[in-house]
């Protein structure tokens, strides 16, 4: 058992030993020791939760001198201290103290942390412990109505963390700043007296100058100390300069009550508003009344602060400063108040007494460009037990009227009707909607037939002529500018006001514009569209497209031609000028895109169905190998049919149309009475002076065409044929793109060596199929050549199989 005399006597002392250190550190540091009591050390002493002094335990007079001069130079109350190890060398350091302050949160302890900086204290407001989401039941009934959620308006602002707090030396203090406890006075005078001092507001309120004495400043403004301390100073001297100037500011101490996210006291600057304490004591929950904060002094409200003011507008003249001691109260919501729709800031707000929808309106921004004024849907709880709907309009009544709780206003959007045009739309130089008059018609819209003509063809005639900065000659190409205009149809379409169903009105472009009185053009209705077509548009009449034809070659007169329905292949010759005299009508090639299409598919599916059939062939000849040459021979074969397939692949088909012309025919009025498509290509060659022989021959090559040679003599001049070559399917490819096979003859004769061929002509010696079995797969070659179109050109990528 420890006696109470000894206890005390412990307790003395360690407390002792922790002033002599902290004041070793203040005298380091140069403080300067000022007089004080030792009633004055009891009372910091009381408010010290480090110390504990037992019951009737004096206070040494060594401690209460080296207390006073601590409590010259530091916060009251002091709180326990940490010593921060002081350099052993190099310039003395500021005082360090951290610490830990206790405040009492919804009845709960919370630490916060605080630094003291030379003096100076910022305490960081606790962290924020995770709160449920509050939600109104309007919030639901919004929801419902609107099919989106609207936000709260001011809610988002107290959701992210409070800033920090600013330390008192980084901003100025207000001039009506009241002086008090603590705070720290420079002052500096000369002249008859020479003063340069800095001291720190007792407990008393009373300022100690050194030749001057004790003067009350505390309660007195910041504004009004250089006048109070001149005054003291003219009782005993003259002739001197005054300068004074509040050094640091202690903080104040301010009450949080009501709907506040942390309700309970809270340190804050001294320079604090209304307004910046209310968010740097981690603000409002979202049930408070943003609409008056109020600031409570003396048991008495000494102002109210809408924050709706400040967050819509930037509006803080109703701001105040706060004192040690003042109630900051959150009260509860009055009201709530929805607008969405078309408004700029669409949202719930909380209801003032006597707001106004015109006040509303101006909290959300107002009505966006596309917004109806007309036409204002509102929605409310009546009594509690049933809801309405009313539509308004927004006029100067509309806006006086007072909001009542729970009102959902909607804002429509303007309708998308032009009550008082006609528009102009599809195959047209330019869309357009003109104001409507009575008695117009169709020509007063489309008054030329230019008013049509596509924009795109003057930007693609304008670029034929652009400047190349390269040195080569340009191609000149003719093409289709801009789709054609179909003259013959174009509609109106009309809304039905009785039925409101849509009505096309058909008419005859052409002569609505160029005949001005005919049934054609039609009066129109306001709100009507008159659509104009292209040919392209729809699948019209042949007669009705205009073609274009390239012709080729031979020609006296080359180029593009326009050509109508109907137009031959005779007659664009005629036109073109006729043929020169070497020309070769017989090798004349007519290619269409149609024809070229349908032969590159026909073409397609042979070279799929023979990759089937060597499939079948090749898994048919495995089975029935009987020799090791056989199994090296398959897997040959089959790589050889592969090479064979990539090469077919890559034959295009020409789209040549074989017109059945006699070698000798000469004249354009041997040709075939055939008409001509859109895009057809007419190319008429020169007179050959060769005829080709490829295949199983000794030497392939061109030879000259001779008039007295036969299909022997060409044979001969190639060497003959191979060993494996097959005259029996030989054939011959003709220059007017047919093919002549050893089952048909000419004229129905079989080719023999006699035969005469015609200038262009091909003539190819396929090898014999015992040699490369898997050839019979493909049946017959020329009808490769004969269904395809490919002629000569096929040989150079079937040639070696």
């Amino acid at each position: 058992m420890v006696r109470p005399a000894a206890s005390a006597s412990r307790a003395t002392s360690s407390w002792c030993k922790m002033m002599q250190c902290v004041i070793f550190v203040l005298f380091a540091s140069g403080v300067e020791a000022q007089p004080n009591t030792a009633t004055q050390a009891r009372d910091l002493l009381s408010v010290t939760p480090s110390v504990d002094l037992p019951t009737g335990t004096a206070m040494p007079d060594a401690a209460s001198s080296r207390l006073q001069r601590l409590q010259n130079r530091s916060l009251l109350p002091v709180p326990p201290v940490q010593i921060v190890d002081k350099p052993s060398t190099g310039p003395t350091p500021s005082l360090r103290l951290s610490t830990t302050v206790e405040t009492r949160v919804d009845n709960r302890t919370v630490s916060e942390k605080s630094a003291t900086v030379g003096g100076e204290t910022s305490v960081a407001p606790p962290k924020e412990a995770a709160r449920p989401a509050v939600r109104f039941g309007f919030e639901d009934f919004v929801q419902q109505s609107m099919g989106v959620a609207l936000p709260l308006f001011g809610e988002s602002v107290f959701s992210t963390p409070s800033p920090s707090y600013i330390t008192p030396d980084q901003l100025p203090l207000p001039p009506d700043y009241l002086l008090r406890a603590g705070d720290e006075i420079a002052t500096r005078a000369w002249g008859q007296i020479e003063i340069d001092h800095v001291g720190t507001v007792d407990r008393l309120g009373q300022l100690y100058i050194p030749r001057v004495g004790v003067i009350r400043v505390a309660g007195i403004r910041r504004d009004q100390l250089d006048a109070v301390i001149r005054t003291a100073l003219e009782k005993q001297f003259r002739n001197f300069e005054l300068s004074t100037m509040v050094g640091t500011a202690q903080p104040i101490l301010v009450h949080i009550t009501g709907a506040a996210k942390r309700p309970g006291s809270v340190s804050l600057p001294a320079y604090s508003t209304l307004l910046t304490a209310a968010f740097q004591s981690g603000g409002a929950l979202p049930k408070a009344n943003f609409r008056r904060v109020q600031l409570r002094r003396g048991g008495l409200t000494v102002a109210e602060l809408d924050l709706y003011d400040f967050l819509a507008f930037g509006n803080n003249k109703n701001d105040v400063p706060v004192r040690s001691g003042d109630v900051i109260h959150f009260g509860i919501v009055e009201g709530l108040v929805a607008i969405g729709g078309n408004v700029n800031v669409p949202g719930i707000f909380q209801l003032k007494a006597s707001m106004t929808l015109g006040q509303l309106l101006e909290l959300s921004g107002g009505i966006t460009t596309t917004g109806a004024t007309r036409q204002v849907v509102v929605e409310r709880i009546v009594d509690h037990r049933e809801r309405t709907t009313e539509v308004i309009v927004l006029d100067a009544a509309a806006l006086a009227r007072p909001l009542r709780d729970g009102e959902l206003f909607t804002i429509t959007p303007v309708s998308p009707r032009i009550e008082n045009a006609v528009t102009l739309s599809g195959n047209v130089a330019l869309p357009l909607r003109v104001a409507f008059r009575p008695g117009m018609r169709i020509s007063d819209l489309i008054p030329s037939p230019d008013a049509l003509m596509l924009p795109g063809y003057w930007v693609a005639r304008n670029q034929q002529n652009a400047f190349s900065g390269l040195a080569e000659q340009r191609t000149p190409e003719i093409k289709k500018e801009l789709p054609e205009i179909n003259w013959e149809y174009a509609v109106i379409e009309r809304l039905d006001k009785r039925t409101l169903s849509p009505t096309l009105i058909p008419f005859n472009l052409g002569l609505a514009i160029n005949v001005k009185d005919s049934a054609d053009n039609q009066l129109l209705e306001a709100g009507d569209t008159v659509t104009v077509f292209s040919k392209s548009d729809f699948r019209i009449r042949s007669d009705q497209k205009t073609r274009y034809v390239k012709v080729e070659g031979e020609i006296k007169n080359a180029g593009m031609y326009s050509v109508n329905h109907g137009t031959s292949l005779r007659q664009v010759l005629a036109t073109s000028g006729g043929l020169t005299s070497e020309a070769y009508l017989y090798g004349l090639e007519l290619t269409r895109e149609s024809t070229r299409q349908f032969q590159q598919t026909r073409m397609n599916e042979s070279i799929d169905k023979l990759e089937q059939e060597f499939q079948r062939y090749s898994a048919t000849r495995a089975r029935n190998i009987t020799s090791p040459e056989e199994a090296l021979a398959v897997p040959a074969e089959a790589d050889s049919l592969k090479t064979l397939i990539v090469r077919l692949r890559a034959m295009k088909a020409t789209g040549r149309i074989v017109l059945e012309l006699t070698p000798d025919a000469a004249s354009i009025n041997r040709l075939p009475d055939v008409a001509l498509e859109d895009g057809d290509t007419v190319f008429v060659p020169i007179i050959p002076a060769t005829i080709g022989v490829v295949g199983a021959v000794v030497q392939e090559g061109t030879f000259l065409f001779g008039v007295n040679k036969r299909l022997a003599d060409y044979l001969r001049q190639a060497g003959g044929r191979t060993r494996h070559g097959d005259e029996e399917r030989l054939y011959i490819l003709r220059a007017d793109g047919t093919t002549l096979s050893g089952e048909q003859g000419l004229l129905g004769k079989k080719i023999d060596n006699s035969m005469v061929l015609a200038p262009g002509d091909t003539v190819v010696v396929p090898e014999s199929p015992e040699r490369v079995t898997w050839v019979r797969a493909l049946k017959d070659w020329t009808q490769v050549f004969y269904q395809f179109g490919l002629g000569a050109a096929g040989i150079r990528i079937l040639r070696g199989f």
